[in-house]
């Protein structure tokens, strides 16, 4: 009885952390929406107007629950038409079940989102948030603050960066309205794009949160591209490749 326990209260934080992990993976997959006019709803228009290239990156992917439960996995990913997301793992390290479970099921979620025809990133449209100016930052930047109207999986309280020459969507960061499970909560995500090759990609996902009595976890996935439509690009991200 007593290893039963401690084998749950192990599972505990590893569970939690695949929650955060999904809910990052599926709140960039969710609708982000809002009700603007004016310039806001021109400048989201175009933002909503991206749509995902063909490419192939390198990626890493980082994971950890507590102070000693974490994992690493590299590999290279590639999104082709007909084909849909493949990977190839070329390196990992830390914890088994993290990489396994955590990590993996990152990538396999990824895949079925690609192949159902899924976007990868928060979409805005006039359902679920109100607008509101935020000014703009030092490097130019609008800031666009997004209340939520209601709490709901992957809906957010924070902000979308959008640069307002080409409606180039920069940033998006905040708190889930909704925690992803029992043992998760204050759950922040961040996203962050570049323009590469003439396509607005992703070059990092990020997530933190609290699980009840084990404390911090958190999730990375950062992005080193090769090539984005079948054109090479410099990405400038030199991950540490260990292929």
């Amino acid at each position: 009885m007593v290893a039963g326990t401690m084998n749950a209260n192990f599972r505990q934080p590893l569970l939690a952390l695949m929650a955060l992990s999904m809910a990052l993976l599926g709140s960039t997959a969710s609708t982000l929406a809002g009700a603007g006019s004016g310039d806001l709803d021109r400048v989201v228009a175009r933002a909503n107007a991206s749509e995902q290239s063909a490419y192939r990156a390198y990626r890493r992917l980082e994971a950890g629950a507590g102070d000693s439960k974490k994992g690493w996995l590299e590999a290279w990913t590639e999104v082709s038409p007909g084909r849909g997301l493949t990977y190839e793992i070329v390196g990992e390290g830390g914890h088994e079940y993290i990489r396994s479970k955590v990590l993996r099921d990152i990538l396999n979620s990824e895949q079925k989102l690609v192949a159902n025809g899924q976007p990868l990133r928060a979409s805005l449209t006039a359902a679920n948030y109100t607008f509101g100016d935020g000014g703009t930052t030092e490097s130019g930047l609008l800031r666009v603050l997004l209340t939520p109207l209601r709490k709901g999986h992957g809906i957010i309280a924070g902000s979308v960066l959008i640069d307002p020459s080409d409606g180039r969507l920069a940033q998006i960061e905040g708190r889930l309205t909704k925690n992803p499970s029992f043992w998760l909560r204050n759950v922040d995500v961040e996203w962050k794009y570049a323009r590469l090759g003439g396509a607005v990609v992703p070059v990092e996902v990020s997530s933190t949160g609290k699980v009840r009595l084990f404390g911090a976890s958190s999730f990375r996935m950062q992005y080193d591209y090769e090539s984005i439509a079948g054109r090479a690009v410099d990405s400038t991200r030199k991950l540490a490749r260990r292929d």
